[in-house]
């Protein structure tokens, strides 16, 4: 199988000196993902359908209103393991910062409340 690849590659090389990264994708890519399958329970990176954003969602906000209603991480701890199956790793991160920075927005409208308890 190899000395195929090396065969194609090099009647591409000596073709057009500057297809290397054309060659890649067209040949070794494939048999690349061939040889190195993902391993089961990982995560994909590519973008989630329809159906599954909504989940993703549907999660999301689930998990918010336990917390928004006076639960802590503890009593939403299946809320957010839901949340966390249905919705992407960077997407998570992403929705965490926001409803912090949500949080943070709405204590700021009330009055800034110093962190220590001087006050001067």
């Amino acid at each position: 199988m190899w000395e195929i690849l090396r065969t194609i590659f090099t009647y591409e090389r000596d073709y057009c000196k500057t297809n290397y990264i054309r060659v890649f994708i067209k040949y070794l890519l494939p048999v690349y993902t061939i040889i190195m399958p993902r391993e089961e329970g990982v995560k994909t990176t590519s973008f989630p359908n329809k159906e599954a954003r909504y989940q993703c969602w549907n999660s999301r906000d689930k998990y918010w209103e336990c917390l928004s209603g006076g639960g802590t991480e503890g009593t939403c701890k299946e809320f957010r393991k839901q949340y966390e199956e249905d919705c992407p790793s960077a997407w998570i991160k992403h929705f965490d910062r926001k409803r912090n920075y949500d949080v943070f927005k709405e204590q700021m409208k009330h009055g800034y409340e110093p962190l220590d308890d001087k006050k001067a």
